[in-house]
């Protein structure tokens, strides 16, 4: 079996196809997205498999779907029924047959799909004076072999189809599509959250160092107290705190506050009492 042709008339009420196959054995549909590539295939798909039921939701006027050996005609009539014509060229033979929607087998179908699924999560029947003579296993039996049965008789068997369309063995693969999505945003933007928790998790050790420090601050202090430390050296280092203090104040991290290095301190001298603090305290600054 092989397919020649397929014609699609009025499809989704805009789109038209005619489509010449050929003899290849690999065929390429291209086209923009919502020109109805898949639906094509979809439809395909429900004929070889003999899926009538498929086309009394589909919105189109009539498919032609042409094999080596027999034209199959696909016609949605006014009043919603599908027609079905096959022409047998091996035979000469023309046969057509008409597939009506039963709406209220529809309505069964959905009928007992509803209540059998509420039967699922529904352990107390007591309060329906019928359904309180059964168990809940009895009722949910009955309501399953109803559910199958609707389901089964809902879709269209005919010796019509079977007879007009060869069997075929058909794989529809559904679209596996990968998009490529421009980020507009710069890095910073994109980062913000991890940005964000990185500074939450430096102010969180910050503080803990803080604590760490200031508990200690009293027996450093003493274990320090015999070094010598001169003015100058002291007065560099605090500059060089002053210059980090003024970066960070830059960039919003700290507060902007006055200078906190007095300026006739870089002439002054030093007792070696304050000395010892002031290297202590710059230590730990740092």
């Amino acid at each position: 079996m092989e397919l020649r042709r397929i014609s699609v008339n009025n499809l989704f009420g805009i789109l038209n196809y005619d489509i010449d196959l050929g003899n290849s054995e690999t065929i390429i549909i291209t086209g923009p997205n919502g020109y109805g590539k898949t639906m094509l295939l979809k439809i395909i798909d429900n004929i070889l498999n003999k899926n009538i039921d498929f086309f009394f939701d589909l919105r189109f006027e009539e498919i032609k779907f042409e094999l080596d050996t027999i034209l199959l005609c696909i016609e949605k009539q006014k009043n919603k029924n599908v027609a079905v014509t096959v022409v047998d060229y091996v035979n000469d033979k023309k046969r057509q047959e008409v597939f009506t929607l039963n709406k209220n087998k529809e309505l069964d179908v959905d009928y007992f799909d509803e209540i059998y699924n509420k039967l699922l999560i529904c352990d107390n029947i007591d309060s329906d004076p019928i359904l309180k003579s059964y168990n809940h296993e009895e009722i949910l039996n009955y309501y399953k072999i109803k559910k199958i049965k609707l389901h089964k008789e809902k879709h269209h068997k005919s010796d019509f189809l079977d007879k007009s369309i060869p069997n075929a063995e058909l794989t529809f693969i559904k679209a596996q599509r990968i998009e490529n999505i421009k980020n507009e945003k710069s890095a910073i933007e994109s980062q913000a959250n991890f940005l964000l928790e990185l500074i939450k998790r430096a102010a969180e050790e910050s503080a803990q160092i803080s604590q760490r420090l200031d508990s200690t601050f009293p027996a450093r202090l003493f274990d320090s107290i015999n070094e010598n430390i001169s003015s100058t050296s002291i007065n560099d280092r605090l500059i060089g705190i002053q210059r980090k203090r003024e970066l960070f104040m830059k960039f919003g991290i700290i507060k902007s506050e006055d200078t906190f290095i007095p300026r006739k301190f870089s002439n002054a001298t030093l007792g070696k009492e304050y000395s010892t603090v002031l290297n202590l305290y710059i230590s730990d600054a740092l």
